[in-house]
């Protein structure tokens, strides 16, 4: 019987076919005893599979083996969707095996809903952080599965800025973030008359075909066709749990530049405080640069060292790695490389 879904440690970095760059590398990391968030990939197969079918749905063969990584997920980190003690949530991304610029599908905060942000809310004691994470998933989730325009949401979060006379969205207060979510889940109503989505299982398939979608368009064809890759090529879709780089003050994201004549201890790129990792891809707020980093965070800069060194000795040349600090613990989330 055909296996469609590895977690991380069931596979290596060499398996880029199947898992797609960004998830071998995952693994990889995983294999080498980095920090890395607990997850699965969806291979490569299970798109072919799909695209080559109905496209309604997954397979009976391959979603009972969904459900089944979920329930060793919710086992592995301690946490399930929907409980208010130990709720899981999870970041949902595309990644094939060949470097495509568009090919950048990416759902964070899968698993909030009217319920679990105040679950969220409760047990984390931190009623702001909960309604970010819950406007970024209605804003990611609305723009990648329903293909509502992004200004219907940027309109409104520039507004709440500058009611409350802030240039940063991590600076926005609680009570103007609820009032974000709830315009955010009217948008829905007004662009495609629907509601948001309260049930996990529907969010968690509707972005996995929403991945899937995107591979299979006019465009994405196109680029493929420029690269000269064969037709039947898949994407993997990666499914892990989400680390919080806007939990607090002792939190953040950022990428590291990897240059390889660089001294290994002078690393470059940017951190941004409070941010989560789609923040430093769309160049939202003012990242600061590694060095000033290690002012604030000394113990994770040197991780972070530690973990490019790693990387390099499997790569022959490491480009980039991106990492998450919630609550001054350093998470590996993404390695590049050649």
């Amino acid at each position: 019987m055909q296996k469609y879904i590895y977690n991380f440690k069931e596979a290596n970095g060499k398996m880029v076919e199947s898992l797609g760059a960004k998830g071998a590398s995952l693994a990889e990391m995983t294999k080498e005893g980095l920090n890395v968030p607990k997850g699965f990939v969806i291979s490569t197969a299970a798109c072919q599979n799909y695209l080559s079918g109905s496209q309604q749905g997954l397979s009976p063969a391959i979603d009972a083996e969904l459900e089944n990584a979920i329930k060793d997920l919710e086992k592995r980190t301690g946490k399930s969707f929907n409980d208010p003690n130990h709720l899981l949530l999870v970041s949902i991304r595309s990644g094939a095996a060949h470097h495509l610029p568009e090919n950048r599908e990416s759902i964070l905060n899968v698993g909030l809903n009217d319920k679990n942000v105040e679950h969220l809310a409760r047990s984390t004691k931190n009623r702001r952080f909960a309604y970010d994470c819950y406007r970024r998933l209605l804003q990611m989730y609305g723009q990648s599965i329903y293909g509502i325009d992004r200004d219907c949401f940027q309109t409104k979060l520039d507004e709440a800025k500058a009611d409350e006379g802030v240039e940063r969205t991590q600076d926005l207060s609680y009570n103007r973030l609820r009032l974000l979510v709830n315009q955010f889940k009217d948008v829905y109503t007004e662009e495609v008359g629907i509601s948001f989505p309260q049930v996990v299982t529907t969010q968690i398939a509707d972005a996995i075909k929403a991945i899937y979608k995107n591979w299979d368009s006019d465009y994405m064809r196109e680029q493929r066709n420029k690269l000269d890759l064969p037709e039947d090529l898949g994407t993997a879709v990666i499914i892990q749990e989400m680390v919080f780089g806007n939990a607090g003050e002792e939190s953040g994201t950022g990428i590291i530049v990897v240059h390889q004549d660089q001294d290994e201890k002078d690393l470059e790129g940017e951190f941004l405080l409070r941010g989560q990792g789609e923040d430093v891809v769309i160049g939202s707020g003012e990242p600061m640069s590694l060095a000033e980093m290690k002012d604030y965070f000394p113990e994770n800069y040197d991780y972070l060292v530690q973990a490019v060194a790693t990387m390099k000795t499997f790569y022959n040349k490491l480009e980039n790695l991106e990492f998450t600090i919630e609550d001054g613990q350093s998470f590996i989330l993404e390695a590049h490389g050649k």
